[in-house]
């Protein structure tokens, strides 16, 4: 039985209605379990190396989904067959991937372990947290003494570790206010780190720790980081990016410490150590370029990627058992699971698919169409899925990271991170993804993009609802960054009008509209490693036609998120934050009824979208997932509120135009049926 915890009010607003009936258990069919309707792999962080009988090794971290760990894969480079597939037991991926001076792979993970593991081993060994606060760890090398260095988040700091003894060596946060050391490489007495928000590029002295800034070239922008490191041959290059996917390459001489070039629409993350022919090689405009350090001549290779997210996930040199690939050969990871390959003196080269499992991906997005479709995007690893309600059918494709979905006017756009792009997507058309596959000569891409957020620094596109002539889209700003945006973009005409920073330093997260006015929730969170300056999450309504905020409120006291917002069909405004259902006079006279179902502790960072809600005219109910108990449904008039599944990490909600309400669970979606209710329309 789903219980009231508590009850009251904002002592910005006027005390709540009286308490609703205490909750109760619903009379309610199981769900129905349409599966994981999105499967795929994206490779992290990676290396080459060789094994005791000089045998080369492609090592691969392939990210889990839904909460699930990732996997440690050790690859035939020749054939991309895997020889080794070790859980990497309690986190969900990994981006720092060295080899040690022993021989065994060292991991830098995302729960701020570092992992060892010794060919043939049947398992990683788990070397613990080198620093007890930090949550990531990023890049990784050793130098010449055994000392491994790399850099964390969200402390954005820089340490040291020696595997045969255990000891630590912290020096501290890389700068003050970089939340972020996105990027280390030791260099003899130097190590260097690159970071975020800001891209900045600072060198300690191994020895006494004292550190120094390195001036990075003046059309560096602020909002941009430097997302990968690498030393060679006494050139340090740097490769900064707004994103992670294309950059400019900054080459700095180690000695002087001054900028000698620079490159620009190159993807991260590596770039390779020089070749037989001298040139280091990089991903340059979507293809493998090599680069002459002594004349800074570029020389493409003819070795294209497919889409345009192109990058080095561990990338080295080797010898192939192929005839066309004598060596040494550049050998290394994409980030779709795939490998490539290419040899300089015969000119040979290629991608390769690899057998990385695919995994079941976390889904994030929903969104339902007139048309008995529901639209689905899945985070992290990424994809979409178009599930046709009639038929049961699923449809999916490789896509980017969702964060919203929205059908407005009867199209479909998918609101996806980073930089807070939108596109819309025509399901009657092929699929031809610019950024993720190849489009074929004469076809156009479906998804099309329409804009990003890059311009008012935004990342995230949560929000997304129909508005009148309007698709609206409330976002959350870039990792580091406070204040989210309101953008309004005319679907007829193309015209898009930004409003950044309406609530000062907070996040739009929820959007509803009714009769020519927006309602928007905000989130005092903005992007990762920004330390929120705000404790109330605010409400407040937009005049679409005067552009201007009409009134503003802290909806309920406490509450960091305002999650969701829908109208009921006799105009009341209902919201959901974190196990709080509220509902407002959308005539802004701060009248406030709300009630607490589920206990929540906010975080300190990221908590944007925790539940979900949304009213169904079938039935004239609204239906919200409380985080921790489940899938309720509300009667607006009693406020009675009903627990119909009690499943606790129910998390996106979208109701289907037949009234069915559909669900995610991790990386699967399910179906709740509505039959006819009193007043309801099946």
């Amino acid at each position: 039985m789903l219980g009231t915890l508590a009850a009251g009010a904002s002592a910005t607003v006027l005390p709540s209605a009286p308490a609703a009936a205490a909750p109760r258990q619903g009379a309610a069919p199981a769900l129905d379990s349409l599966g994981t309707p999105i499967e795929d792999v994206t490779t992290t962080g990676g290396a080459v190396g060789m094994d005791a009988q000089n045998r080369t090794w492609l090592y691969s971290i392939a990210a889990g989904s839904a909460g699930a760990d990732g996997t440690f894969n050790v690859l035939d480079p020749s054939d991309g067959s895997v020889a080794h597939a070790v859980p990497l037991t309690g986190t969900q991926t990994a981006w720092g991937v060295t080899t040690g001076p022993d021989g065994a792979v060292y991991i830098g993970a995302q729960n701020g372990h570092l992992y060892r593991w010794p060919h043939g081993a049947a398992q990683l060994t788990d070397l613990g947290r080198p620093l007890e606060s930090e949550r990531v760890i990023f890049k990784i090398s050793f130098d010449d003494q055994g000392w491994l260095y790399g850099g964390t988040y969200p402390g954005g700091r820089v340490f040291r570790y020696h595997p045969e003894t255990g000891e630590v060596r912290d020096y501290g946060q890389a700068l003050e206010g970089q939340t972020y050391a996105r990027s280390t490489i030791v260099h003899g007495d130097t190590v260097y780190a690159g970071t975020q928000p800001n891209a900045h590029l600072v060198a300690f002295d191994t020895a006494s720790g004292e550190r120094r800034e390195i001036a990075l070239p003046p059309n560096i922008e602020p909002d941009h980081r430097v997302y990968g490191l690498n030393v060679h041959d006494g050139l340090l290059y740097a490769r900064i990016s707004p994103t992670g996917v294309t950059g400019t390459l900054v080459v700095i001489d180690v000695a002087t410490e001054e900028v000698v070039d620079q490159l620009d629409d190159v993807g991260g993350l590596d770039v390779s150590a020089p070749g037989p022919d001298g040139r280091v090689y990089v991903v340059q405009g979507g293809e493998v370029t090599g680069y002459d350090p002594g004349t800074g001549t570029t020389t493409p290779t003819g070795l294209l990627f497919p889409g345009r997210v192109t990058q080095f996930r561990g990338v080295g040199w080797g010898q192939l058992d192929l005839p066309d690939y004598p060596g040494p050969s550049l050998i290394g990871m994409g980030w779709k699971g795939y490998g490539f390959r290419h040899d300089p003196e015969t000119g040979a080269g290629e991608t390769f698919e690899t057998d990385i499992a695919k995994v079941p991906v976390r889904l994030r997005a929903l969104g339902a169409g007139a048309d008995g479709r529901v639209y689905i995007g899945g985070t992290g690893v990424g994809g979409l899925a178009v599930l046709d309600t009639r038929t049961d059918e699923i449809e999916s494709h490789r896509f980017g990271e969702h964060q919203g979905i929205a059908v407005h006017r009867g199209e479909v756009y998918l609101g996806l991170y980073p930089q807070a792009r939108i596109y819309h997507y025509d399901p009657d058309t092929p699929f031809y993804s610019a950024e993720y596959t190849t489009v074929p000569p004469g076809e156009t891409p479906n998804p099309r993009k329409l804009f990003d957020g890059t311009d008012h620094g935004q990342d995230r596109p949560f929000a997304m609802t129909s508005a009148g002539a309007h698709l609206a889209v409330g976002t959350v700003p870039s990792s580091g960054f406070l204040g989210g945006a309101l953008t309004l973009y005319d679907s007829a005409t193309g015209a898009r009008d930004v409003y950044p920073d309406l609530v000062p330093d907070q996040s739009i997260m929820a959007l509803a509209h009714r009769d020519g006015v927006l309602y928007a929730g905000t989130s005092v969170y903005g992007g990762y490693g920004a330390d929120e300056t705000a404790s109330e999450a605010v409400l407040f309504a937009f005049d679409l036609a005067e552009r201007r905020m009409l009134w503003s409120m802290v909806p309920v006291a406490g509450e960091r998120t305002v999650s969701a917002l829908d109208f009921d069909g006799h105009g009341r405004l209902w919201g959901l934050t974190a196990g709080v259902i509220f509902s407002v006079d959308p005539r802004g006279s701060r009248r406030v009824w709300w009630r607490r179902y589920a206990s929540y502790t906010w975080p300190s960072d990221g908590a944007y979208v925790v539940g979900d809600l949304a009213y169904n005219p079938a039935d004239r109910r609204v239906y919200a997932t409380v985080p921790g108990r489940g899938l309720v449904r509300l009667h607006p008039r009693s406020r009675r509120v009903e627990l119909l599944h009690d499943r606790p990490d129910l998390y996106r909600l979208t109701v289907s135009d037949a009234g069915d309400v559909y669900v995610t669970d991790g990386a699967e979606l399910l179906r709740h049926r509505v039959d006819a209710h009193p007043g309801g329309t099946r």
